[in-house]
Order: structure tokens, then C-alpha cells, then sequence
């Protein structure tokens, strides 16, 4: 446009020192546009000059210069587009500042800013001669990274797997019965069940829908005479309700040794006297299934008879009657 041209021209005929200067051409300027198309203009022309000091091909200025002498006329509102990468920086920093007071002290001003210019370029013309800062641009100075997606986290997060509950080891008995309701790896439980805890991984049924606090994960025992506690595993494994079981201890502990099993044989043979009572002979080999020391009847089964005469395989019998194996 006129404008733009004309101020072309102003900053050419400075270049040959017969131009008006900087405060002047400023202050004639009727509009904020105007103004800031001088500043950008001589920002150019000092980028172009800085080029040709470091012996840079001045291929932007051209194809500017090209585009600018073949672009349709633009109207005074629309701003035009600057090639040079410091120009909008240059027009923002001065964009809001007060026209020169005076004349004079605008061009001293200029002259030390010129005078300064020069004197930094000739410090530092060897170490940016050297640097290829022509292959740079602002694309690919500020291109973003590959991996900077920020929902790469958001969906690490969503697909990692819900975290394992800490493994606690212990043995419990199952106090009320609990019938599963079709759930996938819940373990239906009796009354007096002995159950030990098992650890869980990632593959264990069930494990999402289980992995907390109020579910336990564990394995129904069955006796077993020739285990080293009298008790085996059944297969019989799932979730269970925590609150539906007592625990009993942890290994090595009173409550845990207390779960194993004792066996001994009838010193002597017992009729009973009442009907939770159990008949034996002498000699017959029993199992303890529930009695402590300080007790003096004790829970046993007939695990092996000498008689035929057994009406009943548990009951309750002396403790005094029962000798247990060393």
C-alpha cells in the first residue's frame, strides 16, 4: 500500500543520509498503523544489513521483496506479515511507547544504538560465521516433541491393572455359611470350615471384583491323617467374605498351632453316659478335632477301630483316655 511503500522509501533515503529522521517520520505519521509499519520496516532493513555483514544469502529479503511487489493492495487495517522473525517482537516492544519529546535527542539516541550495533557485531561476527544459523527456523526450533502427547498418561493409567492387596497368611474358620450368587471365584463356606489364605496374582478369578479390604482369598483344608498337621489341601478355592470368618493366627503362632491336628489311641475303652458322647475300644486310633490341654473332655474322631462296635465316629471323650503320639 502507499503507506508502506512511502515508508520503504523514507528508510532507503536514510540509508543515503538525506532522510528526515526517526522522531520525524514518527510524528508525521497520521495513524498507530502507520507507526508501527516504520518501526517494522527499519527492523527489516537492520536485519538485511546484519545478513549481508555475515555474508548470509539474503533469500527471505528477496522473496519478500518478490511477494510484497506482486501482493494486491491491502487495506490500512489488515496488517501485513513481517519475514523477518525479530520485526514483531521489535513492534511489540515499542508498540505502547511515547512518541520522542525531542527531535534532537531522538537522533543521538539512534546514533548510540547504531554505534552500539556495530560495535557488537564486529565482537561477535567470528563465533556467528561459524554457526549455521541459516538452516535454523522457527518451526523446527519449536516443533513439540514426539512423546509429549499428555494422554499417553491418562491411558497408561486406565489400562494398567488394579493393584495386588498385600498377601496376609493366615489360617480362620468360617463362622456362617456363604453361598455364592453366581459371582465369578467366590468360594461357598460352611460353619467350622478351616480355611488357609493363598496368594493372589493377576490371573486369579475374580481378582478385580475382589481386591479389597472387606475379601479374603483362601483354600477349604480337609483332614489329612498323613500330613505333618493333619490337614491337606482340597482344591476348594475362591473369595470369601472376611467378616464371615474368625481368624485364628498367622504361622508359628499359639492360634495356628493350635489348628493342627493331634492323634493318639484309646488307653481305654468308654461307654457313653450321655449322647454327644463317643464309644470306643482300647486301642482305638483317634484324632483330636477340637481340645486344648487345660481341657478335660475333648471333640475326637475314630479314624481306625479295633471293634465293630462304634455306633458313631465323633464325639466327645475324656482327655484322660486319649494317649497322644510323641
Amino acid at each position: 500500500d502507499e503507506s508502506r511503500g512511502a515508508a520503504v522509501k523514507e528508510v532507503a533515503g536514510s540509508a543515503a543520509g538525506d532522510a528526515p529522521s526517526l522522531a520525524d517520520r514518527l510524528a508525521r505519521a497520521q495513524t498507530k498503523q502507520e507507526r508501527d509499519q516504520i518501526l517494522r520496516d527499519l527492523a527489516e532493513e537492520r536485519f538485511r544489513e546484519r545478513q549481508r555483514a555475515l555474508g548470509l544469502p539474503d533469500t527471505d529479503a528477496d522473496a519478500d521483496a518478490n511477494t510484497k511487489a506482486n501482493a494486491p493492495p491491502q487495506e490500512m487495517s489488515e496488517k501485513p506479515v513481517a519475514s523477518n522473525p525479530f520485526a514483531a517482537s521489535a513492534a511489540a516492544a515499542t508498540a505502547n511507547a511515547p512518541a520522542p519529546a525531542d527531535a534532537d535527542s531522538s537522533d543521538e539516541e539512534w546514533d548510540r544504538d547504531e554505534s552500539s550495533d556495530d560495535s557488537s557485531d564486529s565482537d561477535d561476527e567470528p563465533a556467528r560465521a561459524a554457526s549455521p544459523r541459516s538452516a535454523i527456523s522457527f518451526n523446527t526450533a519449536f516443533a513439540p516433541a514426539a512423546d509429549s502427547n499428555p494422554f499417553l498418561g491418562l491411558l497408561a493409567a486406565a489400562t494398567s491393572p488394579t493393584p495386588l492387596p498385600p498377601f496376609e497368611h493366615v489360617r480362620v474358620r468360617a463362622l456362617y455359611p456363604y453361598q455364592p450368587d453366581g459371582a465369578v471365584g467366590e468360594l461357598a463356606i460352611q460353619p467350622g470350615e478351616l480355611i488357609e489364605t493363598r496368594p493372589v496374582d493377576h490371573n486369579t478369578p475374580g481378582r478385580d471384583a475382589h481386591a479389597a479390604d472387606g475379601w479374603m482369598f483362601g483354600e477349604v483344608l480337609q483332614e489329612a491323617d498323613d500330613s505333618e498337621d493333619g490337614w491337606g489341601a482340597s482344591g476348594r478355592t475362591g473369595w470369601f467374605p472376611r467378616e464371615y470368618a474368625e481368624t485364628l493366627g498367622a504361622p508359628g503362632s499359639r492360634a495356628w498351632i493350635k489348628t493342627r491336628a493331634k492323634f493318639g489311641r484309646a488307653k481305654y475303652a468308654y461307654t457313653p453316659q450321655h449322647d454327644d458322647e463317643l464309644r470306643v475300644a482300647q486301642g482305638d486310633r483317634v484324632r483330636v478335632v477340637d481340645g486344648d490341654a487345660a481341657e478335660s473332655w475333648w471333640r475326637v474322631r475314630v479314624i481306625a477301630s479295633s471293634a465293630d462296635s462304634a455306633d458313631k465316629l465323633e464325639g466327645m471323650l475324656p482327655a484322660i483316655y486319649i494317649e497322644l503320639d510323641k
